[in-house]
């Protein structure tokens, strides 16, 4: 897939992911349904994480952890849209880079790029479930975002 797709797409889930916390009640904000499940804080806060890791690579900021809702909004737009900026100037030579991105486990910059559309897609997920079983049964998405994906 070429940079600007991927852009685009992580960008729109960036969207998609606050369109959902306008929906997570604030007394939800740290609630599991299980002792080893993640509440929707520990999913921001890991995406957050995930995403300083994957913005480093290009030489991006840190980002320090949510504490709320209104927080996570704008980290999470500030992350994917510093992210899709990468993405979209980083040249060839760049994407052949060699990153450790766990300790042992180097692989190319190219990889990287696309391995943070899969995870921050399988986290938009884990956070519309937590809905589910608060009843919300909706389908929530920034409609203006779906103008990303043309």
């Amino acid at each position: 897939m070429d940079n600007e797709t991927l852009a685009r797409l992580v960008t729109f889930v960036g969207r998609n992911i606050v369109e959902n916390l306008k929906f997570i009640p604030e007394d939800k904000w740290d609630w599991k349904p299980g002792p080893d499940a993640k509440s929707a804080s520990e999913i921001l806060n890991h995406v957050l994480g995930l995403y300083e890791t994957f913005n480093s690579a290009f030489g991006g900021r840190p980002f320090a952890a949510v504490v709320d809702i209104p927080e996570a909004k704008a980290a999470i737009l500030q992350a994917t849209e510093d992210y899709a900026r990468h993405v979209r100037t980083a040249t060839p030579e760049k994407l052949e880079e060699a990153i450790e991105i766990v300790p042992g486990s180097v692989v190319p910059l190219k990889t990287i790029v696309s391995m943070a559309v899969i995870d921050i897609c399988h986290h938009h997920g884990q956070l519309a479930y937590l809905q589910t079983l608060w009843s919300d049964n909706e389908l929530h998405f920034d409609r203006g975002a779906f103008s990303l994906l043309q």
